[in-house]
């Protein structure tokens, strides 16, 4: 299961098979070394910050995980989102369920 550490990083949204698409809107996820973690969207030249604050990890122990942003949110469903299919290798990544934004497929840039 992954740990904070594996997070530390910007991961953004790639268009993948099966999946919502770029086309949207990307939306990216930054985790500082100090743990404070930034979900925002990137619709044209507009930018809208989901939540931010301290990130916590919990293992559901069924090969999926909860991303918690405790902190500020624009709404409460941003401070918590869920997580499967975590792969370590390169390029690391992961899949969400972005409220209000479907299914994404997030790369971590390297």
């Amino acid at each position: 299961m992954p740990e904070l550490k594996d997070f530390i990083g910007t991961w953004k949204t790639t268009d993948f098979p099966g999946y919502v698409g770029n086309g949207q809107n990307t939306i990216t996820l930054y985790v500082s070394k100090m743990g404070i973690a930034t979900l925002w969207k990137l619709e044209g030249n507009q930018s809208t910050i989901f939540s931010e604050g301290d990130l916590e990890i919990n293992d559901n122990k069924d090969g999926s995980f909860d991303l918690t942003i405790n902190g500020h949110a624009i709404d409460k469903a941003y401070r918590s989102i869920s997580g499967n299919l975590f792969f370590p290798n390169p390029p690391p990544s992961f899949v969400s369920e972005i409220p209000e934004h479907g299914k994404r497929y997030f790369e971590k840039l390297q």
